[in-house]
């Protein structure tokens, strides 16, 4: 009598406990800006000088990020970790290839967030910040607006995409930006 392996005619192979959690996490559901954002305080930062002449997603430059705001761990000096959540928002400039990018941290209290960038924040002169409330409209017309308000500019967009750095076991920037859909 041949069992239900014999059946399907493939071996049963073991995954190390490391494999089976990136498998695991590859085959999780899409992540999406209502899951990750909608309800929590925001904190947006934007600067005129976060224009980029490429796409976060098809460059190998995905470091130049943090010429701009970033949060790091002091405590580990060696890989660049984040102290709080955030999701960059690229925007295309429309009629040139360029990208502005912002920033957005998020958290369930406000008070906590600022006392805690207190510590993190890179200074960088020319950063505007500007905190929104959890009941903000993620659309692209309020996302395009409120930028152009922040910059005190009046730009024209295209795409605007969310990204999000993933890096299933935190080892010195491995990892992936992956796009949040709205």
């Amino acid at each position: 009598m041949s069992s239900s392996s014999d059946l399907n005619g493939a071996p049963v192979v073991k995954l190390q406990p490391y494999e089976q959690l990136r498998l695991l996490r590859e085959q999780t559901h899409v992540k999406t800006i209502s899951k990750e954002i909608v309800g929590r305080q925001c904190i947006f930062f934007y600067s005129k000088n976060w224009i980029f002449d490429y796409s976060l997603d098809s460059t190998d430059k995905q470091w130049d990020i943090t010429k701009q705001v970033y949060f790091r761990n002091v405590r580990k000096h060696k890989a660049l970790a984040f102290a709080l959540p955030y999701i960059v928002v690229q925007l295309a400039l429309a009629d040139t290839t360029n990208y502005l990018r912002a920033i957005v941290t998020y958290g369930e209290d406000i008070t906590k967030m600022i006392g805690s960038m207190d510590h993190f924040i890179k200074r960088e002169p020319g950063i505007r910040a500007w905190v929104e409330q959890p009941d903000f409209n993620w659309q692209a017309s309020s996302i395009a607006e409120l930028s152009n308000q922040i910059l005190e500019d009046n730009n024209r967009f295209g795409e605007i995409q969310f990204y999000q750095y993933h890096e299933p076991f935190h080892a010195k920037l491995n990892g992936a930006w992956e796009v949040i859909q709205v």
